[in-house]
């Protein structure tokens, strides 16, 4: 499989991508609502009451005195009684407070509403259609899934840490052309910090159908007593096994942090059967839901995701647009993912 120039753009995410992307601008703590009263978009349908989570990451100013707004994610959950009535669900959707969206090439102004047929056992992703001159908010998007109601998927959690491994034992290669890519941080920190990864082998976690990403690494931490920096406020800057040090973005150089990665082939167990098939979802961990057993990793990075051997977007993803190319040899985040602190933009949104 060819590995990507830059499928740092998990937006993967990462958000609420929940990844890590290095990045330069800096920003401040997420405000998370699961308030329906809170959100951009209300859902109607035969299913009954839907789940609302809204996180707004606040923008905030970059090394580079550039300014930045709000982004804003949020999900629409519901929980059906099989999951044949999660397959083509009628959704209507109303367009809350000032912003319209756009759905499957749909689009709804401010205020109004339409009818959708959607299949809720996918991520649907649903994009505020927010002006360039507002001033409050950068971008903003909803996800709209569900489960099912009493059954449960298993899904494969661990860390693949083998990058820094590889660069401490000096068998790392470069996978980026560009400058001050060799490593220039405190080698003792990032040795003692796999070494606590070396007691956190894969762990099996049995959850509810639908559950999000983000809550199925919050149990993976719980029971390893992992802590992730950042999973509640959509960007993980750091991942330590309890009373070890941290390592997250910058701490080897300028392109290293946490991204993440899903596998569905894999056996009743969720055990990988086909290592080919891993990929970066382009929606971060808020997003992405479970429906089916799957296994998914914490990965560290020394190139934005090209060292991850993992499709962008489905198995065996392609490279990332020829447009945005001309950056991996003088790339500047700023200009690609204004909003980093927020990882969920989609690759199609960066600037």
């Amino acid at each position: 499989m060819n590995k990507k120039f830059w499928s740092y753009l998990l937006a993967l995410v990462m958000l609420f991508s929940v990844v890590a992307i290095p990045g330069q601008a800096l920003a401040k703590d997420a405000d998370i609502s699961k308030d329906v009263k809170k959100s951009y978009i209300k859902a109607t349908s035969t299913l009954g009451k839907a789940d609302y989570t809204t996180i707004t990451t606040f923008g905030g100013t970059s090394k580079t005195g550039k300014t930045y707004k709000n982004v804003v994610r949020g999900n629409i959950y519901y929980a059906a009684e099989n999951e044949a009535a999660l397959k083509n669900v009628k959704v209507n959707l109303k367009a809350q407070k000032n912003y319209g969206f756009t759905l499957n090439g749909q689009t709804v102004q401010a205020g109004g509403n339409a009818d959708f047929t959607l299949d809720l056992t996918k991520t649907n992703v649903i994009e505020l259609n927010i002006p360039k001159t507002d001033k409050k908010f950068e971008e903003g998007s909803y996800t709209i899934s569900g489960g099912v109601k009493g059954q449960t998927v298993t899904i494969n959690v661990g860390l693949d840490v083998s990058n820094p491994q590889a660069w401490l034992d000096g068998t790392y290669k470069p996978k980026m052309e560009t400058p001050g890519h060799k490593g220039h941080k405190d080698e003792a920190k990032v040795r003692n910090a796999l070494e606590g990864f070396a007691q956190v082998g894969e762990t099996t976690i049995v959850v509810p159908k639908g559950t999000t990403a983000t809550e199925v690494f919050r149990k993976f931490g719980e029971i390893n007593k992992v802590t992730m920096e950042g999973l509640d406020q959509g960007y993980i800057r750091r991942i330590n096994k309890q009373g070890f040090d941290p390592i997250g973005e910058f701490d080897i150089n300028n392109y290293s942090g946490w991204m993440y990665t899903v596998n569905y082939a894999v056996d009743k167990d969720a055990k990988v059967l086909d290592s080919s098939k891993w990929f970066m979802p382009n929606v971060g961990v808020a997003g992405q839901t479970f429906n089916k057993n799957a296994a998914m990793r914490w990965n560290f990075t020394m190139a934005y995701g090209q060292d991850i051997d993992a499709g962008w977007g489905e198995p065996g993803g392609g490279d990332m647009p020829t447009a945005l190319r001309s950056y991996r040899f003088a790339p500047s985040i700023e200009d690609l993912v204004p909003q980093w602190a927020n990882s969920g933009r989609v690759l199609t949104q960066a600037k």
